[in-house]
């Protein structure tokens, strides 16, 4: 933006920025009083929708320009001293029409496929985010349209061939959203095989919890919607061992933590309610080498002799764990701990 537009060699004043936004918006600029700071609603939405038509369709520098321009806007720098920074910033938009305002600009370009795989990956991460905060955020009557086209943007991720590190941060924002979002179970499935960190966030929540809580509480956080879409989604062989992987990282890094041991065993009888429901064998979830041992596990030890050549006894069982590797055999120990009664 030359400053010559305006006012030959001189520096564009706000003044003169704003009668230029007005200019581009689809209204008439004769109609508004290019006065700033602005007060007028009607004159905020028309300059909030030139400045979403610059950010998503102008130039780099113009667009760099222009969060600098909004950003001092916003901080209310050049406010009238007769007035507070709510009174002209937040009387003059609602947080609907901010979200209209945005979501006007990013839905006709993610719904426009060929005009989405034509941007770059910064500038479709900018328009997701843009939309899953219209989607969260529920006194927003455009929500459920926002999410809606949050699901759109995770299935269109997840056709990726690989995911770069951005696309994983997104998922997992996705994930701590999913009470919100209209994202069924087999698209969380998916996403949840393909992208970990979410997963990951949601095991160290729960983690801390365990560790600064009673049993009963962490039980109750399998009962929260989140909660709920971790056991569904670990009907996914993939899911589960991930899971089951972050769970025996923490038991060792804890030693053995009694809250890590107790949220272990709310997972895995959760897990099995869950497979129970759907008529899945719990036992083939877990890697090849360590079903026919996690099924072995699962017999009462004390119905077992201790020895026996023809007969199974504790201690087949027991050395068909020690022969995986440590860590798989502490795992499947801490998911069955009536056997470790018998290891010693």
């Amino acid at each position: 933006m030359d400053s010559s537009t305006a006012s030959g060699s001189r520096d564009l004043s706000d003044t003169d920025v704003l009668q230029i936004l007005l200019k581009l918006s689809d209204a008439r600029a004769s109609e508004w009083e290019a006065q700033f700071p602005f007060l007028d609603p009607a004159t905020v939405g028309q300059v909030s929708n030139s400045i979403s038509k610059i950010l998503f369709k102008g130039k780099l520098d113009l667009k760099k320009q222009f969060v600098a321009l909004v950003r001092k806007w916003c901080t209310g720098k050049n406010k009238s001293s007769a007035l507070c920074h709510t009174a002209w910033v937040g009387r003059s938009i609602t947080v609907e029409q901010c979200v209209d305002s945005v979501l006007s600009s990013c839905i006709p370009i993610i719904e426009d496929e060929s005009d989405w795989n034509m941007r770059d990956t910064e500038q479709q991460l900018a328009l997701s985010y843009a939309v899953l905060g219209a989607a969260t955020n529920l006194s927003s009557p455009l929500h459920v349209l926002a999410g809606e086209k949050c699901a759109l943007l995770v299935n269109r991720i997840l056709k990726e061939k690989s995911l770069q590190p951005c696309h994983h941060k997104f998922l997992a924002q996705i994930w701590s959203s999913v009470g919100e979002l209209p994202i069924n179970d087999s698209t969380l499935v998916q996403m949840a095989e393909r992208s970990i960190l979410g997963i990951e966030r949601t095991m160290l929540w729960l983690g801390e919890k365990a560790v600064n809580s009673k049993q009963q509480t962490i039980s109750e956080s399998f009962d929260t919607v989140i909660g709920s879409k971790l056991l569904a989604c670990c009907q996914s062989p993939v899911v589960f061992q991930n899971v089951c992987n972050l769970l025996t990282h923490m038991m060792l890094v804890s030693e053995a933590h009694p809250g890590v041991q107790a949220l272990i065993k709310v997972f895995i009888s959760g897990v099995e309610r869950q497979c129970k429901s759907e008529l899945i064998d719990i036992c083939s979830l877990y890697e090849e080498s360590c079903q026919v041992v996690s099924a072995l596990l699962c017999v009462d030890p004390s119905l077992l002799p201790e020895h026996g050549e023809k007969l199974l006894s504790r201690d087949t069982v027991l050395k068909l764990l020690y022969a995986l590797p440590r860590e798989k055999a502490a795992g499947l120990l801490s998911h069955r701990p009536t056997w470790l009664l018998f290891t010693f």
